[in-house]
């Protein structure tokens, strides 16, 4: 494998320990919220969603990503390529080639089940708005199977992308290059979607000062997501034509751990509502989120309703507000009203039955 050796060399040193820091702490945050996820979906709420087993499904390729990135460390996956033999280059390229097969489907896998829990989130609102979200989820989609067949495929075989003595073929190295961007460019649209959707859905909803600073707090930490992205462009450019590859890829690696681990926090504490509303009590959840019956984005909007007597009581209707903090399947206190009778709760414009 010949290379232009810079004159002099620069020193020798290892930026694998950076990368294994910040895949450590990373996945150890992801692992804890995903796991946290799944025992209030199956303790509190007793339903897993599709939203939930996307989710669940992306920890397995996560891991799968980490782990192999970490099996290329002691062949000097990040430290400069002019120290390394030959064969110590290949068997480091080859784990983080494979491992970038794992990252594309873990990340799609959350994106899908980020996109998936706002779709069921304003199941009941406006229909322009789901339209939306299923247009940005079909695009996310077929991005994502395009990167992953470039992935795979890009070389034939599979081989010759870490060992260019291998007999075979290789698209030109553009190809790859573009279908990187492309999948950054659907990363940063479908950011902005999901980070503007929520905003839009939640502003007029009638929400304390202080939710609404954790609603735009929680939604400031999907930016540094989307802020990893758009760094991800820049490196991709810089790192096409750079030859000390085993060293200078690093940065890019953290910031496709940091991108995808940031986006399962951001996808998994809408979720964990119910736990903080148990630990905190009912002001500590965000609004547009009901935890009952493993249904979310019941709206906490005020309605009108009236109490109609059932034949024979011979009581007068009366009127009554639900209150702001009641949605859709909660059992709401009527304070100061007396029953005598039995009465059936009619919303105003429906008719009775």
């Amino acid at each position: 494998m010949s290379m232009v050796v810079p004159n002099p060399l620069p020193p020798d040193e290892d930026r694998g320990p950076i990368l294994l820091g910040v895949m450590i702490v990373s996945l150890a945050l992801a692992v804890t919220v995903i796991a946290l996820r799944v025992w209030v979906r199956v303790n509190m709420i007793k339903k897993l969603g599709v939203d939930d087993w996307f989710m669940i499904a992306a920890l397995p390729f996560m891991i799968v990503n980490q782990a192999l990135s970490y099996a290329s460390f002691p062949y000097g996956f990040g430290r400069h390529i002019y120290y390394l033999e030959p064969t110590d280059i290949m068997n480091a390229m080859k784990f983080n080639a494979i491992a970038q097969i794992f990252n594309i489907i873990s990340f799609y896998l959350v994106k899908a089940s980020i996109v998936l829990f706002l779709i069921r989130l304003i199941t009941h609102v406006h229909k322009t708005k789901r339209i939306i979200l299923w247009i940005s989820f079909t695009i996310l989609t077929i991005a994502n199977l395009e990167a992953t067949i470039v992935a795979i495929f890009q070389c034939q075989p599979l081989e010759r992308q870490w060992n260019p003595t291998k007999p075979g073929h290789c698209w030109s190295r553009d190809v790859f290059q573009n279908s990187a961007y492309m999948l950054s460019g659907v990363t940063i649209l479908t950011d902005i979607i999901y980070l503007i959707m929520p905003v839009v859905y939640l502003w007029d909803l009638q929400v304390p000062p202080k939710k609404k600073v954790a609603i735009f707090a929680l939604l400031g930490v999907g930016s540094v997501s989307m802020g990893c992205s758009i760094a991800v462009i820049f490196w991709l450019r810089d790192l096409r034509l750079e030859m000390d590859v085993t060293y200078a890829i690093l940065p890019l690696a953290c910031l496709k751990f940091a991108e995808l681990n940031i986006a399962v926090v951001v996808g998994c504490i809408p979720a964990l509502q119910p736990l903080f509303r148990k630990m905190f009590g009912p002001g500590s959840t965000l609004p547009g989120y009901s935890g009952r019956s493993g249904q979310s984005g019941q709206l906490a909007q005020k309605a009108s309703f009236k109490l109609s007597a059932l034949k024979g009581s011979g009581s007068q209707p009366s009127e009554i507000s639900r209150g702001s903090q009641c949605s859709d399947g909660d059992r709401c206190r009527l304070t100061g009203v007396k029953i005598e009778n039995e009465f059936r709760v009619v919303r105003e414009g429906e008719q009775q039955v």
